[in-house]
């Protein structure tokens, strides 16, 4: 019954499950990873609106559960000076069996006084999650069964509550909003094998935010938007065991809860034209982050990796600028032109050696889209990103540019070709090798009807064998190259009734 009551009840249930195997060239050293992950999870929403008073009440009821299951295997055995055994170890296993389960609620109540546009709203959320990992290694015969960190029961269980009044008041072209909350979140970890740490802890944090909005004309408009926001440790981030993240990466979790605080600042300007097909958008923001850990990472000979937490002040500063050209004309012709900045400064240990990083990436991003409604169509989109990482002596830089080209053509009402190019080019500073890759693929389509949809495609028709990526970090540099299908040739067909 809409005019009085509106229900909607969804039910999402997921079962994923994957392994894999990859084999590893390591500082010289080869390394067989395998890997098997099982995820199955059931969700239940419900959502209900009513009135009083004319005013219309907004609420919800969430249940979710989750359970996963991971096991990894690394041959020949790694970090045998961490992961000690009595025996000469041959692999290295790690089992971690992760159970979560949610129960949460919100309500919000829209209400006006004379221009005064105000929504209170109320939402509590409890979990109760809890992990079982097993880190050891293996001979041949029997797996060596060490005690903490190296195995772990660990549980937590979290409430949280949240209220917030959000206010807005309108006056000509300016809009002024103000959305306080107050926020509440009572921490009850415990660690079966390690009662030292063990926490029951609560927090209350006052997050005040705000937005200014000014309307110039019909064209111009400008925003400023600022908040305060503070966060504790998820259970990600709070079970003390020592995990084997992939075949080369050893982590660690403070032992104490911690607490981040952000301060945000954003501001918006937009230009829009209609008429003449015009539309221009800039955003800049910066976020400053300051918790009480820092991370601190440790690179061996043989390129393993170990990160933990260390109890320290830790400020990190992330700038972004997004600027956005489009300009149509007469529906036919579409240009895109994107430019992103983005520069992070923060804290680290590296190595033993404090470190202050700094990491920047330029980000342009041209695309061309020309369809006249005729017999054919045309669509380009390029990619350059120009990365550098700088810290302590450390300084790289790198490159990367994507292309992907696509041509349509119609040849009848029911019928389309496509023949799409992509091309990638990577490199960096530190590297005299260079990495170019190109794709092209060909696709017919065929709808008889509006039921029945016909593709044929052939990809990959040069055979190209890798595709490659390239990001940069604080002092990292990750170079991908992802290994390709083969050419092939494939039908799909889609049938709708």
């Amino acid at each position: 019954n809409k005019k009085k009551l509106y229900l909607k009840n969804k039910i999402t249930i997921n079962g994923q499950s994957s392994k894999g195997l990859s084999n590893i060239v390591q500082n010289g050293n080869l390394l067989d990873y395998q890997y098997q992950d099982e995820t199955k999870s059931i969700k239940n929403l419900t959502e209900f609106k009513t009135k009083i008073n004319n005013r219309i009440i907004n609420s919800g009821f969430l249940l979710k559960y989750i359970t996963s299951k991971e096991a990894i295997n690394v041959t020949p055995s790694i970090f045998n000076d961490i992961i000690l055994s009595n025996n000469k170890p041959e692999k290295t296993n790690q089992n971690i069996n992760v159970e979560k389960f949610s129960l949460g609620g919100y309500s919000a109540y829209n209400f006006q006084m004379g221009k005064l546009k105000s929504q209170f709203k109320q939402s509590v959320n409890w979990n109760r999650e809890s992990l079982i990992s097993n880190l050891a290694q293996f001979d041949g015969k029997m797996e060596e069964q060490l005690s903490f960190p190296f195995r772990s029961d660990f549980r937590l269980n979290t409430f949280e509550s949240i209220t917030n009044l959000e206010s807005s008041l309108s006056f000509k072209g300016f809009m002024i909003t103000l959305n306080p909350s107050i926020k509440y979140t009572h921490l009850n970890k415990n660690e079966r094998f390690s009662p030292l740490l063990n926490r029951n802890e609560s927090y209350f944090f006052f997050q005040p935010r705000a937005k200014f909005r000014y309307k110039i004309d019909h064209q111009w408009n400008v925003s400023l938007v600022g908040s305060y926001l503070s966060s504790v440790s998820r259970f990600s981030q709070l079970f003390n065991s020592i995990i084997l993240k992939d075949y080369s990466n050893l982590y660690r979790n403070p032992e104490e809860i911690n607490v981040t605080r952000n301060i945000f600042g954003i501001l918006n300007i937009g230009y829009t034209n209609i008429l003449k097909g015009f539309l221009f958008s800039n955003s800049s923001s910066i976020v400053e982050s300051n918790s009480d850990f820092i991370m601190s990472s440790s690179l061996d000979s043989n390129g393993l990796i170990q990160t933990e937490a260390i109890r320290l002040p830790n400020k990190r500063v992330s700038f972004t600028n997004k600027t956005n050209f489009t300009k149509s004309i007469f529906r036919i012709l579409k240009t895109d032109l994107k430019y992103i900045f983005n520069q992070i400064k923060s804290n680290q240990i590296f190595n033993n050696i404090e470190q202050e990083t700094n990491s920047i990436i330029h980000s342009v991003n041209i695309g061309v889209n020309l369809d006249n409604d005729t017999w054919y169509g045309l669509k380009y989109n390029g990619l350059a990103r120009f990365g550098r990482s700088k810290s302590n002596g450390f300084n790289t830089l790198n490159t990367f540019f994507k292309h992907n080209l696509e041509l349509d053509i119609y040849t009848s009402s029911k019928t389309r070709i496509n023949f799409e190019s992509e091309s990638v080019f990577t490199s960096f500073s530190s590297s005299v090798v260079s990495n170019k890759n190109t794709l092209f693929n060909a696709s017919f389509y065929y709808k008889p009807s509006k039921k029945l949809f016909i593709r044929a495609s052939f990809n990959n028709i040069l055979n190209e064998k890798f595709f490659s990526t390239i990001q940069n970090s604080s002092n990292f540099v990750f170079e991908s190259k992802f290994s390709l299908r083969p050419r092939q040739f494939t039908v799909g067909l889609n049938y709708s009734f």
